[in-house]
């Protein structure tokens, strides 16, 4: 969380937004004038008043890694290739290293997490015949 210094930046910025027909911070109109305050480089950012949803990005990234589970595979492989280790033969049964299978073993437990606490679906609805 810190700021370098970056010379293709301006050297000034308006803090405030610009609202109507001028900037909240200094009341100028114009909305492309120049900023009324310094940027300070080398600064340490406060962290973020909006904090992240932890369950909401587990999620995310169970999914997002869920589905490179392929891609991870194969990445492997032509990386072994490229390395003409021989390393007998490429495929599913094939062993991986440590990590990858471990990552794999636990996005599949985390699969069957899901699949076991997903509500049942509602029964379909069905047109019942009233005998008069």
């Amino acid at each position: 969380k810190v700021c370098g210094n970056n010379p293709r930046v301006l050297r000034d910025y308006h803090p405030g937004v610009f609202r109507g027909d001028k900037w909240s911070c200094c009341h100028q109109r114009e909305r492309t004038g120049l900023g009324c305050d310094r940027t300070r480089h080398g600064v340490t950012l406060q962290d973020w008043s909006d904090p992240l949803d932890p369950a909401a990005e587990a999620q995310r990234l169970f999914h997002h890694l869920w589905g490179l589970q392929g891609a991870l595979r194969e990445k492997y492989w032509e990386l072994l290739e490229l390395e003409d280790t021989p390393n007998g033969p490429r495929g599913e049964g094939a062993p991986l290293p440590v990590g990858l299978s471990r990552l794999f073993e636990v996005l599949g437990e985390l699969e069957g997490c899901h699949r076991l606490a997903r509500p049942p679906s509602p029964p379909t609805p069905a047109l019942l015949q009233l005998q008069t």
